[in-house]
């Protein structure tokens, strides 16, 4: 297993970052490789994700914590052979309207960087910084 842990300051109070991130149907539009995120249930969402050469890998991710305006944890579901993924979002208001967001995920470092083509840590960090952009306004999205 791998880890990785990552933290962005963005212009936007807490409960509006949180309310953001807890729209799925957002993803597609920060997160690079993200084509499609469906509700399917209760704390349950299907996603599709670009890969290599053109290939696709489908699955599902369950929302494991829920705090208000503090906290998302997630864990993944059924992906190909044992590999999985577990993370969480942090976030901690900050003076002058400004939220800090903590992202820590582990992953299972080899079959997740051949499935998706490597580069998971820019991936993540591109996936904050564009969100970043997006709630504060800026139309620009950071490609890998």
């Amino acid at each position: 297993m791998a880890d990785i842990e990552k933290n962005i300051i963005i212009k936007a109070d807490a409960e509006r970052v949180y309310k953001t991130l807890l729209d799925v149907t957002n993803y597609p539009k920060i997160a690079p490789g993200v084509q499609t995120v469906m509700p399917m249930g209760e704390n349950l969402t299907r996603w599709k994700v670009g890969g290599p050469l053109g290939s696709t890998l489908e699955f599902s991710v369950e929302m494991t914590r829920i705090e208000p305006n503090q906290r998302i944890g997630w864990s993944t579901k059924d992906l190909p052979g044992d590999i999985t993924t577990s993370g969480q979002i942090v976030i901690a208001p900050l003076p002058d309207n400004q939220t800090q967001v903590s992202l820590s995920m582990n992953y299972d470092s080899g079959g997740l960087q051949s499935l998706l083509g490597g580069g998971i840590e820019d991936a993540v960090e591109s996936t904050l910084r564009n969100f970043k952009s997006y709630l504060e306004g800026m139309p620009r999205r950071f490609e890998l």
